[in-house]
């Protein structure tokens, strides 16, 4: 941004101006090449972790069909990788497991499988601390096929309150933490009242 000359203290100065400086990734042109953040741009690699139990089984159409319209809206872009996550899957022999039901991939085959999985199971134990955990961790115990050097965003969809059913239970602090410390970014979609156990999670 150009300045204005003025005199300060007997002598010009350049007051407002606004010189380019190295580029940082903060959503401005900091270099003044017309192109905002380039070289900071890195893959999205986004998981649905879906509650599958027997209560969810009156929501999951609608959950379908909100997550298609969000998910359209990026079927062109190149750097988004979508992965489904259940948690507990829809088979009562699974219960109370985290389940990947699909691997990262783009958003026309995420949708596939997404639309095979409509209905809901009798299974009731919702591992949902233990998915924000696992999912956090450097070592990738549930061997999700990440981007190298992607962003890591969760968006975890459930009508219970949190749970773990790893031995030992994992402390939902702990999950919390290790989401925060590896720069995963969680957010819930819960009910009401549900919602303000997971607090502070909406916040984050």
């Amino acid at each position: 941004r150009f300045g204005l000359k003025r005199c300060v203290d007997g002598g010009l100065e350049c007051i407002g101006q606004i010189k380019p400086v190295e580029e940082v990734c903060n959503g401005l042109d900091d270099n003044c090449n017309g192109e905002t953040d380039e070289g900071f741009q890195s893959d999205i690699d986004i998981v649905f972790v879906v509650d599958y139990s027997a209560s969810m089984n009156d929501k999951l159409d609608t959950l379908n069909y909100i997550i298609s319209q969000w998910t359209n809206k990026y079927d062109s872009r190149t750097d988004i990788k979508i992965a489904l996550v259940a948690a507990p899957a829809k088979d009562e022999n699974l219960d109370g497991q985290v389940i990947v039901l699909s691997q990262l991939s783009d958003v026309a085959t995420f949708m596939t499988v997404m639309q095979n999985n409509r209905t809901a199971g009798n299974s009731g134990k919702e591992p949902t601390i233990d998915a924000v955990y696992l999912l956090s961790l450097p070592y990738n115990p549930l061997n999700i096929n990440w981007t190298t050097n992607s962003r890591h965003v969760i968006f975890l969809f459930t009508d219970e309150m949190p749970q773990s059913y790893e031995i030992p239970e994992i402390p939902e602090q702990d999950a919390i933490s290790t989401a925060a410390f590896n720069n995963v970014k969680v957010f819930i979609f819960t009910s009401e009242p549900t919602w303000r156990l997971w607090n502070p999670y909406p916040l984050n």
